[in-house]
């Protein structure tokens, strides 16, 4: 997976590209970890470069969502597509984390 941060007021938007799957756990963390701790109050995953997701993308995007919901900020997920929207439908992720279109 790669990924780009763009800033926007108090949004922060996350552009993921390629697979997103346990051997993104690391980046996924760390990605969690930087935006708990830092100003911004809202985080936007933008998922229309991702190819594919696994079950460990699933629960790293559940974990980032119960993290920062904690952490008082906002999550949502933008334009999944594909296998990918397929995915997050069948796990239901839309019924804990807002997806926009």
């Amino acid at each position: 997976m790669q990924h780009s941060i763009s800033n926007s007021g108090d949004k922060a938007v996350v552009a993921l590209s390629g697979s997103f799957t346990f051997d993104d756990h690391e980046v996924a963390r760390a990605l969690m970890r930087q935006f708990c701790a830092g100003e911004g109050s809202n985080v936007v995953y933008d998922l229309s470069g991702v190819t594919s997701i696994d079950s460990a993308g699933i629960g790293l995007l559940l974990m980032t969502n119960d993290r920062l919901n904690k952490a008082s900020k906002g999550f949502a997920l933008r334009g999944p597509t594909g296998l990918t929207e397929r995915a997050l439908q069948l796990a239901r992720v839309g019924d804990l984390i807002p997806i926009e279109v």
